[in-house]
């Protein structure tokens, strides 16, 4: 149930400065405790708080402003270190830039010369190969000149005959080799005295005791009759061969040998054919009509030795019959 306030009294009087008043009655004043006034204390409380404050909020905004500075020259010191760094990666990049246009142009260069080096090599190639064909065909002619040559030299020697082992003697005369000549002939038992056409001693070195001497005779039966002859008196008398005795020397008894004059290339193609005689046991090495010939043994057919590439033709042809 509601219940209607007093008259006089209301809920939202605020007259705090009323008498105050009890049932019993009005409140005497000394029975009434009045407060201090605590509005100052309060106030002087809240503006020292409010200065602790203050100074707490400046303290740890100095604290972030030292921080921040800091944290700002750190960052700056790393802006300027990436600064640096960046400006070197520049200039780096820059420098490689500069090292491949370098290379490129080196590399440009190159295969320019390169290329002209190619056709430099080509063209020494042809001319190479113009020079082997040229070669090729001389050295033939040269071949061809060289037999022409020693086939003149043959004909030239035909008829006559070496004598090597002479021994020298000061102040000789031609007419002492005839003699020595016609000594020899008697003494085989020959008579091609009269077929003599000349005779003379061949150069030698200053100091050499002996030397060969060659008698050209006017026809070649003359000269290939008494060198049978003389062959035959060698066979017949193995402990006796022709010596300076069969020329009428005085003095110790020399062997002399005797054969065909040969030219300077046969003379060495005969040597050359005896060492591969010997080694490769051919039976029969001679000469005939200033040529040289083998013949492996009795019943083969012979080789006229024309230069020093037959022997090794005679090798291969050896080895392909066995």
């Amino acid at each position: 149930m509601n219940r209607t306030p007093p008259k006089g009294l209301s809920s939202s009087d605020t007259n705090l400065h009323r008498p105050i008043t009890s049932s019993v009655g009005p409140i005497p004043a000394s029975k009434i405790t009045m407060r201090a006034n605590s509005k100052r204390g309060r106030v002087e409380d809240s503006d020292e708080c409010k200065s602790d404050e203050c100074n707490s909020f400046d303290m740890f905004r100095n604290e972030m402003k030292d921080m921040l500075s800091n944290w700002m020259k750190q960052h700056d010191k790393k802006l300027e270190k990436l600064d640096k760094g960046l400006a070197k990666l520049d200039n780096l990049e820059m420098g490689i830039s500069d090292i491949k246009t370098g290379m490129k142009l080196s590399n440009d260069e190159i295969e320019k010369s390169l290329g002209e080096l190619s056709a430099q090599m080509k063209d020494l190639d042809i001319k190479i190969d113009s020079l082997d064909r040229e070669w090729i065909s001389t050295r033939a002619k040269v071949e061809e000149l060289e037999e022409r040559t020693e086939s003149i030299e043959r004909v030239i020697r035909k008829t006559s005959l070496e004598i090597r082992g002479v021994p020298k003697k000061k102040k000789e005369k031609r007419e002492d080799l005839l003699n020595m000549v016609t000594c020899l002939i008697k003494s085989v038992g020959s008579d091609c005295s009269n077929e003599i056409k000349d005779i003379y001693r061949l150069p030698s070195k200053a100091n050499a005791t002996t030397s060969a001497v060659v008698a050209e005779f006017t026809n070649t039966f003359a000269k290939d009759k008494l060198l049978k002859v003389i062959k035959q008196y060698n066979t017949s008398r193995p402990g006796s061969q022709i010596n300076t005795r069969h020329i009428g020397l005085e003095g110790p008894e020399m062997t002399l040998f005797i054969s065909e004059h040969l030219t300077p290339k046969a003379k060495r193609l005969l040597f050359l054919a005896r060492d591969f005689a010997r080694t490769e046991n051919y039976q029969y090495c001679w000469i005939a009509n200033g040529r040289i010939f083998l013949r492996k043994k009795e019943g083969d057919k012979y080789t006229i030795v024309r230069n020093e590439n037959t022997f090794q033709q005679l090798r291969e042809s050896y080895k392909i019959d066995n």
